[in-house]
């Protein structure tokens, strides 16, 4: 009698639930560590990397870069702002901190890490 009962509560919970657990994860973001660049030194192309990037049931999701906040008067661009892997190019003579954030989404669901890079400091 008790596993009848048992069945008969699990069988209730699954049919009750609305929850979709294939279509639900947890986004864990990762933009990478902050840092100092020199132009001097590596170019005018910053390669970003958010490969770093999962999620808990390992679903897949997409990627989305932005420019947040730049030193004024300049304009860097944004390239592969969709990839894992984009890149930044800048003026040689920028001078300041620049911050980017990447949006990892699947479907509704999106978590957001930020970067900052510090160039010509």
């Amino acid at each position: 009698m008790k596993r009848v009962l048992l069945l008969f509560l699990l069988t209730g919970f699954m049919a009750c639930s609305d929850f979709d657990e294939v279509a639900f994860t947890v986004l864990l973001p990762n933009a990478g560590e902050d840092f100092v660049f020199f132009t001097e030194e590596g170019g005018t192309t910053i390669d970003l990397d958010g490969s770093q990037s999962s999620d808990v049931n390992g679903l897949g999701f997409e990627y989305i870069w932005e420019i947040t906040a730049t030193p004024e008067g300049t304009n860097p661009t944004l390239t592969g702002a969709t990839s894992a892997t984009p890149s930044l190019s800048i003026d040689p003579e920028l001078s300041g901190r620049i911050t980017l954030s990447m949006v990892k989404s699947r479907g509704e669901q999106q978590a957001r890490d930020f970067i900052n890079i510090d160039i010509n400091p």
